[in-house]
């Protein structure tokens, strides 16, 4: 079974929503300053002090310095950090191994990329990172943007990056997941403006279908 993630969570009402409705990971936004979603450290520390047992807390960032990273990760305490400005394999290893938690690589999706190079750097990204997330981000290096990455290239890069855990993010909603997963087989799926009803506003009804077609992926056909 797919395991799920939500991300950009902005209340601990949003979490015990995420929780409720079975997400496996939870995550909040720090130090994206153009991101709706983003939070104080102060406020994203209040959400991920809740996180139950079982649930996985990952801290979700587009800055481009290795110490912000690392003073937010030894504050908060996350299971996992989410690298979305730092993506450099060299960059993401010495992240990685300065912290505790677990590190998730970045790889943006860009039609332009050749698709033989994308496959080079996530092979470099899984060498260095516990797991890889595939995504569609902006110019300042976002995700949550809504816009869906090729499923295609999607399973090529997962098929690189295996057998470490390859994430789908980019475009996702309650109404393509199931798609989304029979075509490529990720490990994890990470949704944030696809159960938004207006950008950094989560929809309760949203999180719960989503989560509801993710898990049953394979199984349900509508």
């Amino acid at each position: 079974m797919v395991r799920v993630k939500i991300c950009g969570l902005k209340s601990r009402e949003d979490l015990q929503a995420s929780v409720d409705s079975g997400a496996d990971a939870v995550g909040v936004v720090v130090y994206s300053p153009r991101s709706p979603r983003n939070l104080s450290l102060e406020e994203a520390g209040r959400i991920l002090s809740a996180v139950p047992p079982f649930v996985s807390s990952v801290l979700v960032s587009a800055t481009t310095s290795p110490d912000a990273i690392v003073r937010a990760t030894e504050r908060l305490n996350p299971s996992a950090v989410q690298l979305h400005g730092i993506t450099q394999p060299s960059a993401v290893k010495h992240v990685a191994s300065t912290l505790k938690s677990q590190v998730i690589g970045v790889l943006a999706w860009n039609p332009s990329q050749k698709e033989e190079e994308l496959k080079e750097k996530a092979k470099k990204l899984a060498e260095v990172a516990s797991a890889v997330l595939f995504d569609s981000t902006t110019a300042e290096g976002y995700g949550g943007t809504g816009c869906p990455v090729s499923w295609k290239v999607a399973r090529m890069v997962g098929e690189a990056v295996r057998p470490k855990p390859f994430i789908l993010a980019g475009g996702l909603t309650a109404g393509n997941v199931q798609e989304a997963i029979a075509a490529v087989q990720p490990y994890a799926v990470d949704v944030s403006s696809g159960v938004e009803s207006s950008p950094g506003v989560k929809d309760y009804s949203q999180i719960q279908a989503f989560i509801r077609k993710a898990k049953t992926a394979g199984v349900e056909t509508g």
